[in-house]
């Protein structure tokens, strides 16, 4: 008696061009595709924000954020140096709670004129008063990341955080008689031996009311 084996057809998942493209940039890093999906970060508190402005939480108001999938608003704007990878909108490759503020990916391996950095330029939301700027990122690599951070008028710092770092800050004191924008530049400064490799995801300025 002859039987019938039925064999089940099986069909290969394929890669969305999002996802090829990460595994390129997974590989060029020497990481895994899994270490380059990320959540979306969480801003600081109200109480945190009062702290480094020194005032109440209550007087801490937002007013102005940055980010890949909105760059610019008015004459406030975001500029980038040297990123391997920029995505606007909702990165739909990620992990769960994905970022909606789309994603801007660097690493102190891949550059030619410029070291990685992140620029933002804009006016005062209320003259007179200490601004905030918080730029938010995700560490890819484990290790001791170094930014210089260049306020502009001002005078720059160079920091050094670890990998679990979700933001860095920079308080704006406004200079007297100046009224022209102002800027601050988040510059990775670790040597290309390093390879260390991380994602921005926006820019938020808040301001003491």
């Amino acid at each position: 008696m002859a039987t019938t084996v039925r064999t089940r057809s099986t069909t290969a998942r394929r890669s969305t061009p999002e996802q090829e493209r990460l595994t390129k940039v997974a590989r060029a890093l020497g990481v895994t595709p899994r270490a380059l999906q990320v959540s979306e970060t969480p801003e600081l508190t109200a109480t945190t924000r009062g702290k480094l402005l020194g005032v109440p939480p209550r007087l801490v108001s937002t007013g102005l954020t940055l980010s890949p999938s909105v760059p610019r608003k008015g004459d406030d704007a975001l500029e980038f140096f040297s990123p391997m990878m920029v995505q606007a909108g909702e990165v739909s490759w990620s992990s769960a709670g994905k970022p909606k503020t789309g994603l801007a990916l660097f690493s102190s391996k891949y550059w030619q004129i410029t070291q990685p950095t992140v620029q933002v330029e804009f006016g005062l939301i209320e003259p007179g008063k200490k601004h905030l700027v918080e730029l938010y990122l995700t560490c890819v690599q484990s290790g001791t990341y170094q930014f210089r951070v260049v306020p502009s008028p001002g005078s720059h710092k160079d920091i050094s955080v670890g990998s679990s770092t979700k933001v860095l800050t920079e308080v704006i004191d406004p200079h007297p008689g100046y009224s022209g924008s102002y800027s601050v530049t988040f510059m990775q400064t670790n040597p290309k031996s390093q390879a260390l490799s991380w994602y921005f995801h926006k820019v938020v300025v808040t301001v003491a009311g």
